[in-house]
């Protein structure tokens, strides 16, 4: 299973047009730094709260999330960053420990772990600036495991909405916030 550019930007801006509420509004954003053919990702920016126990002295974070398409895998990936609301950077270990706690109570499956397997800090593939990622080296497997094989090539909206339905777990549920307004 694989995605090519011109595929993902259009399952992204598919899934953007899915994402937009009754007024116009998405909190999610498709951003193409190099238009008009250039490589598009999905941008959401959101302040999410902190499970308790979880940090000591944090009860809120800031996350930024970027949906690319990853150059290797030719896969999605989700890059991020979170920090602090003074805008201080969560380390791998907090970041890890906060997005098993959110994964736990949007009830997903990824324990904590998996999730330190997956987490990956890197190069973002479209602004060439660090940040954390899942990696996508198990997304194909993921894929193949939940489409159906009529469904796996072309790569489409519905396989980039199948995916973040299952990877956004980790950050409290993407899917159900992106749809929640349909």
């Amino acid at each position: 299973m694989y995605a090519t550019p011109k595929e993902f930007n259009q399952a992204a801006a598919g899934l953007l047009a899915l994402m937009v509420d009754a007024d116009g509004a998405s909190d999610w954003v498709l951003e193409c730094p190099l238009p008009p053919l250039g490589p598009k990702y999905l941008v959401l920016r959101r302040v999410m709260r902190v499970p308790d126990s979880i940090l000591p002295v944090v009860d809120h974070v800031q996350c930024l999330i970027h949906v690319v398409l990853h150059p290797t895998y030719t896969l999605p990936a989700i890059y991020f960053r979170m920090s602090t609301l003074a805008g201080s950077p969560l380390s791998l270990e907090d970041s890890a420990r906060i997005l098993s706690a959110w994964s736990q109570e949007s009830e997903g499956t990824v324990s904590h772990d998996m999730l330190l397997s997956t987490l990956s800090f890197g190069e973002h593939p479209v602004l060439a600036t660090p940040f954390l990622y899942l990696h996508p080296c198990m997304t194909s497997e993921l894929l193949e495991s939940i489409l159906p094989e009529a469904d796996q090539r072309p790569f489409t909206t519905k396989t980039l909405l199948a995916w973040l339905g299952i990877a956004g777990q980790m950050f409290g549920g993407l899917v159900s916030a992106l749809l929640s307004s349909h």
